[in-house]
């Protein structure tokens, strides 16, 4: 990534934090010399990180010529005379993080992990849409088993309807995918698909940016700004992650599924809207009423046709047809027609436990494919556990055989605590191998109750 703040002891404290966090660091003395910088580069970075107040350049100048040049690499900023108002203004700008000085090793960490999250659900998106468009079938969705079978027949139900729909399961089974199927097999087809990541954005923007506001609304606000929900008129709005919803928000979602209607921020008529919601969610959402963090008249809404997506591990027998699936993409992007996998590759893919999901398998035959130095890869490696080997010999009660989820909590466990320690407990390198976000294994830290300590840098 690149940094760019002028006061020179600053830049250096923030290039050493985030390169001990693991990450690639240049920097940069100011926005002129940021702009040189990615034009040599071709703007081949992952995040400019720059200061608001700089002399000649400022931040929000930087941003709008990145945006102008690099219209796909994100930008965070820092500063340290920051105001709710300038916060709401460089978002409204396209910032994808705003870093209030001063701050903490942790602070700056999360911000940068939550721009380049952000990124990461762009390029995914993208990846995912175009995975969808050349996949012969007209749903896109890879498998035989009779479990992935069944959500087949949900999306073409749902497609036949026109009601919402809430798609469950864990990160990385492809819930935008079958939201997509969806879409493409509605009588919406023609309309625009819209994706948010509810739990991406921060809470005191994700209004404006779903509602829209009216010049005025804010500091900032000089001209009307669309909102998410009118991008995707006549269309489909995707909402993932919606359990990280706001109280107050649910309850203008639930609005807009009631009445189907909703007022842009800083407005006072209702807009009348025809948009079909499709939510998404890992989370329990039946544990989120009960525990009084989500809305039960919004879950009822929300969930008319449910469509749960299994993990990787339930459906095994896919994996091969997965692996084909991904392995003939691999050849086109590393542009070797030859690629093929090692001998034993598949078996121990199939007996992989995959805590990412699918989203990991693609992940791993794209990267050994890519540092293959032959034809031949092995994206699962001899010599790494497989699922069964991987479980602790006291890890499951002798009074009963175990059950299912018992084994694969703590295949995933074990595997989880394999990879930290061969990653020396750095978080980020962990999570790129697992490929899942630093977030998500944040999450399966706790929920594992691994109390060895793990840095999360």
């Amino acid at each position: 990534m690149l940094v760019v703040e002028d006061d020179a002891s600053a830049r250096e404290a923030c290039r050493i934090l985030l390169e001990d966090a693991g990450y690639r660091v240049e920097v940069a003395g100011g926005g002129e010399e940021a702009v040189q910088w990615l034009e040599r580069a071709g703007g081949q970075v992952d995040l400019v990180l720059t200061d608001l107040r700089m002399p000649g350049m400022s931040g929000l100048d930087l941003l709008e010529a990145v945006q102008r040049c690099h219209p796909q690499l994100p930008v965070a900023m820092m500063t340290a005379h920051g105001s709710s108002r300038q916060e709401q203004e460089a978002y409204a700008r396209g910032v994808r993080a705003f870093i209030p000085k001063p701050f903490t090793e942790e602070e700056l960490l999360a911000a940068v992990e939550q721009a380049l999250d952000r990124r990461r659900l762009e390029e995914e998106n993208r990846e995912l849409r175009r995975r969808l468009e050349a996949e012969a079938a007209p749903h896109g969705i890879v498998g035989t088993s009779e479990a992935i079978q069944a959500v087949i027949a949900r999306i073409h139900k749902a497609a036949a309807a026109d009601c919402t729909v809430l798609v469950t399961g864990e990160s990385g089974t492809g819930k935008e995918l079958v939201a997509r199927a969806i879409h493409r097999a509605s009588r919406r087809q023609g309309g625009p698909f819209v994706a948010l990541n509810c739990g991406a954005v921060p809470e005191n923007l994700l209004e404006s940016q779903l509602f829209g506001y009216l010049r005025g609304a804010f500091t900032g606000a000089d001209r009307d700004h669309q909102g998410l929900l009118a991008a995707a008129e006549g269309g489909t709005l995707f909402l993932d992650e919606i359990g990280d919803l706001a109280p107050a928000l649910q309850v203008k979602l639930l609005r807009v599924l009631q009445e189907r209607e909703y007022t842009p921020l800083g407005g006072h008529t209702p807009v009348r809207t025809d948009v079909r919601v499709i939510a998404a969610t890992h989370r329990n959402l039946r544990e989120l009423v009960a525990a009084g963090r989500f809305r039960e008249d919004l879950y009822y809404r929300l969930d008319i046709l449910p469509i749960h997506l299994p993990p990787l591990r339930e459906r095994a027998s896919d994996i091969p047809l997965l692996v084909d699936h991904f392995l003939q993409e691999a050849r086109r992007e590393v542009g070797n027609p030859n690629l093929r996998l090692a001998p034993g590759a598949l078996a121990r893919m199939v007996g992989h436990p995959w805590p990412g999901n699918v989203r990991e398998l693609a992940n791993a035959i794209t990267r050994a494919a890519v540092l293959a130095d032959g034809d031949e890869i092995d994206p699962v490696p001899a010599g790494r556990p497989s699922l069964t080997e991987l479980l602790p010999e006291d890890a499951l009660p002798e009074e009963r055989p175990p059950t299912l989820a018992e084994v694969l909590a703590e295949a995933e466990k074990a595997y989880l605590v394999e990879v930290l320690e061969r990653c020396e407990g750095n978080q980020v390198r962990a999570a790129k191998i697992l490929g899942i976000s630093r977030r998500t294994l944040y999450n399966k830290i706790q929920h594992h109750g691994i109390r060895k300590q793990f840095r999360a840098e």
